[in-house]
């Protein structure tokens, strides 16, 4: 079953990939970009002034957070990239083929970067960050993720918010004749029911939304600043924050480290040829971890669904609030101890509103 998972979720990365190879390559960007009238680059902004909130990162998340607060309080949100509008190719579904060919040259709208476990990933690197180099499917976050999130959520609230996010950016993908075969295929292969057009993650077969009209242009969390009171609001492009000042800084624990755990905490884990599959061959010997992490980092890829590292309980708290420093919340996906959905996007645009 796990295989056939895997199956799946790779035939759906190719179908829509040759989605958008289809495309029409004369689509004409199409997007609202009110928002411009508060953004500024960095250095036109005056050296000291005063916010009662200042976002740092303009991304998935950032975007609909400062719109929401600036409805009562005034806001400064900071983006390390430009706007989106000086990278065309992020405006369109035929410019994602360049986030997977183009080299990072330090001034695109996306970072190739390898995480500590050495796999090589993409982050966003414009307004709207993720948002507007993604493949832009959106599916809500799964039940599962809410009740074990550590988070009292208002699910009334959480509903509200998604529905906001929706109502701007959200589109009904019209299928081709590919995705249409694919997607009768499952139906017949039993993975039912047929739950037609939802932005709920459901088990059974959907079509779910997309960020990407049926015009192929993209409406990532950048133009949900759109719904900011521009009186309460400015965005600083080609931002980057150097240092944040703290005060009244305690400590919350310390960490415990002994002779003792030292003796067990790897015990009984050497490795057992336990299973067989196609693809590279594993190592010989999977109690050499040398080797094993050498075959992780040359095997192992990523779905850029990437999350965790300030995750809530640890670093925050249910408020998102950081344990032990005031007047300081995270609010992205480093929160999050395990994915939402298929796809985080829609979880982390409505966790910023």
């Amino acid at each position: 079953m796990e295989h056939f998972r895997v199956t799946i979720l790779i035939l759906s990365l190719m179908i829509s990939i040759f989605q958008l190879q289809l495309h029409s390559s004369l689509a004409i960007p199409n997007q609202d970009v009110h928002y411009m009238k508060f953004v500024h680059n960095a250095t036109d902004l005056p050296t000291k002034e005063e916010y009662d909130y200042i976002i740092i990162g303009g991304g998935t998340a950032g975007c609909p957070l400062a719109t929401t607060l600036s409805s009562k309080f005034s806001v400064l949100l900071l983006e390390r990239g430009s706007d989106p509008n000086k990278y065309p190719s992020v405006l369109n579904e035929q410019g994602l083929l360049n986030v997977f060919a183009a080299g990072d040259d330090g001034k695109n709208p996306f970072q190739r970067f390898v995480s500590e476990d050495g796999i090589e990933n993409i982050r966003g690197r414009v307004l709207g960050g993720g948002s507007m180099v993604n493949a832009g499917f959106y599916s809500r976050g799964h039940q599962e993720f809410f009740a074990s999130a550590g988070v009292d959520w208002n699910m009334e609230l959480v509903e509200k918010a998604y529905e906001w996010v929706e109502e701007t950016v959200v589109s009904q993908p019209i299928l081709n004749a590919w995705q249409s075969a694919f997607r009768s295929s499952l139906l017949e292969g039993g993975v039912i029911p047929d739950n037609g057009f939802d932005l709920r993650h459901l088990v059974g077969t959907k079509t779910g939304g997309s960020i990407f009209d049926n015009k192929g242009n993209r409406h990532g969390a950048v133009e949900l600043l759109n719904k900011a009171n521009p009186t309460n609001i400015k965005v600083a492009t080609e931002a980057t924050v150097q240092r944040i000042l703290f005060s009244g800084v305690r400590k919350i624990g310390d960490l415990l480290k002994t002779k003792t755990m030292e003796k067990i905490k790897t015990q009984n884990l050497e490795g057992n040829k336990g299973f067989e599959f196609l693809g590279v061959p594993l190592p010989e010997n999977l109690g050499n971890v040398s080797a094993v992490e050498e075959y992780c980092k040359k095997t192992e890829s990523t779905y850029w669904h990437y999350h965790g590292g300030c995750v809530v309980g640890k670093v925050v708290d249910g408020n998102y609030k950081v344990i032990g420093i005031k007047n300081l919340r995270i609010v992205d996906g480093s929160t999050f101890s395990e994915s939402p959905g298929t796809n985080p996007m829609a979880t982390l645009m409505m966790l910023g509103r």
